[in-house]
């Protein structure tokens, strides 16, 4: 997309840390790591990329009409990766468009038969009465303290 043959995007962690001074004590503590994990994740993207515009190119060769199907463009999204601003733009820049409403549709069918198989059933938020304001703070602390305030056994309070 940016012209970049190979990945690159972990080789200016270095450069970050330098500018960032002392302020980046903790990613240059953990430099290698996070070098390894972007290089890892642009790798897998860049595969991602490549076999889902493949795919995209097969769907639009054999495309009647102007518009991409809705359910087309989410099986390249959920079944191979490939993200749906991605096949739209794509389509775009070939004076096309993607059924938008129908991969709404598609994905909320999809979020429908996740939930049906699941095995959540029961409906624990409205048995549950919370007095009071919850804070995330997951991002701020990595041990919280907490109160329990029910135990469920087969979608059954226990007291």
């Amino acid at each position: 997309m940016l012209g970049a043959k190979e990945s690159f995007f972990y080789k200016l962690v270095a450069p970050l840390i330098e500018v960032m001074g002392p302020a980046a004590d903790e990613l240059k503590r953990q430099q290698s790591l996070v070098e390894k994990v972007l290089k890892t994740e642009e790798d897998q993207f860049a595969r991602t990329l490549e076999r889902g515009l493949a795919l995209l190119d097969e769907e639009l060769a054999n495309l009647q009409g102007d518009t991409l199907d809705g359910e087309a463009a989410f099986r390249l999204y959920d079944t191979y990766g490939f993200p749906v601003d991605l096949t739209a733009d794509v389509c775009r820049e070939r004076g096309l468009k993607v059924d938008e409403a129908g991969f709404e549709q598609a994905m909320e069918a999809q979020r429908r038969r996740a939930r049906e198989s699941s095995g959540f059933c029961a409906d624990y938020n409205s048995m549950i009465r919370v007095d009071g304001a919850s804070q995330f703070s997951g991002y701020d602390h990595e041990e919280q303290q907490a109160t329990v305030t029910a135990l469920f056994r087969d979608g059954q309070p226990v007291e």
